[in-house]
């Protein structure tokens, strides 16, 4: 595993950079100037509106709702009177794969 990958894991799971830092040999501001580039250089989210979430996933816009307001899936509501909803294709494809 690539030491970015495996310092990226340590954050999710609750470590500080400081702790990072003493397991990784480095210092947490270098820890912190790491996965900062790391997280530019990742590929910005595909937004896709309910109808077309749905049809990605095979559910009907109301499922996806009840999801969204469930908790089960994260969405963004965009600033309009509607507050419309946007899914990041990303999290989508999270929530298709099973876990394990």
């Amino acid at each position: 595993m690539e030491r970015t990958e495996r310092m990226r894991r340590m954050h999710e799971r609750g470590l500080t950079y400081e702790e990072i830092g003493q397991i990784e040999g480095i210092s947490k501001q270098r820890v912190g100037r790491i996965l900062k580039a790391q997280k530019a250089n990742a590929e910005p989210p595909i937004w896709l509106s309910i109808s077309a979430a749905a049809a990605y996933l095979g559910v009907h816009p109301n499922t996806l709702r009840r999801w969204a307001n469930e908790g089960r899936i994260e969405c963004v509501h965009l600033a309009n009177v509607r507050r419309d909803r946007r899914f990041a294709r990303q999290e989508l494809d999270k929530f298709l794969k099973p876990e394990g």
